[in-house]
C-alpha cells in the first residue's frame, strides 16, 4: 500500500506536526450538553422534532462543526468525550 508522502504515517506523528504547525498544545474536547447548545442552532433542526435522537444528533453535530470551524486555526488535536455522544444511541456515534 503506497502512502501520500504528504500524509504523516500515525496519529502521534500527525499530532506532533500538528503541535509544530500551530505552534499550540491546545487539546479542546467536545462535551456537547444539549441544554447549552445555543437556540438558533437548534432551531435550524426544529422539522426533526419529534424523532428525538435524531433531532439532537444533527444538533450537536452542526454545534460540533461550527466549533471546530473556529478553533481549528488555534488547537492541535480535538477530542469528543464519548459518553455525551452514547446518549443519543447509533444516532449519537
Amino acid at each position: 500500500m503506497a502512502v501520500d508522502s504528504d500524509r504523516k504515517e500515525n496519529f502521534a506523528d500527525q499530532l506532533i506536526a500538528a503541535i509544530h504547525e500551530k505552534n499550540s498544545c491546545v487539546v479542546v474536547g467536545l462535551d456537547p450538553y444539549f441544554k447549552l447548545i445555543p437556540d438558533i442552532i437548534k432551531e435550524k433542526f426544529s422539522g426533526f422534532q419529534k424523532q428525538v435522537l435524531e433531532y439532537a444528533s444533527r444538533v450537536i453535530l452542526e454545534f460540533n462543526i461550527q466549533v471546530i470551524d473556529l478553533i481549528a486555526p488555534y488547537v492541535s488535536m480535538v477530542k469528543p468525550q464519548i459518553a455525551f455522544y452514547e446518549l443519543y444511541g447509533w444516532w449519537g456515534i
